[in-house]
């Protein structure tokens, strides 16, 4: 079992855009926020190059916590401020599918690995910030 925290306000990823350069006849993709996913992605693959040395080769848990940035209407002076859960965008499975895109080739081979995979949302509490927490557990074939 491997845990590892990301901090930083955790990036979703859009849906790619695409368009048509009539000039070289070639189809460009790309995402809206390319430098703020480039860099999470390569801050998720970082640390967790610190724990892998190889990519797992079985099946796989991935456990993820994304504490989004808490808003100024829930900021409170004189009472406390719990982890709330948060409904709102971005979407957890964005959310969700720029972990996993980072991980791949450096946790596992490949996300179809996943057997089982748990993810919450949530606003952070008053005394932390921002963060992705991510557990990823090798899951025993015999059981």
């Amino acid at each position: 079992m491997v845990d590892f925290v990301i901090p930083g306000t955790p990036i979703a990823k859009p849906k790619v855009r695409s368009f048509y350069n009539r000039n070289t006849g070639n189809m460009h993709h790309y995402y809206k926020n390319d430098k703020e996913l480039k860099s999470f992605e390569n801050l998720v693959r970082i640390k967790a190059e610190e724990f892998f040395k190889k990519p797992l080769s079985g099946p796989i848990s991935l456990s993820v916590h994304f504490l989004m940035p808490r808003p100024k209407a829930m900021m409170w002076k004189r009472k406390g401020t719990p982890r709330v859960p948060s409904s709102k965008k971005p979407d957890i499975d964005n959310l969700i599918k720029t972990v996993e895109d980072a991980l791949n080739g450096v946790a596992y081979n490949d996300d179809g690995q996943i057997a089982a995979l748990h993810v919450w949302k949530d606003y952070h509490s008053g005394d932390e910030g921002p963060k992705t927490i991510i557990r990823i557990e090798e899951i025993d074939e015999t059981s």
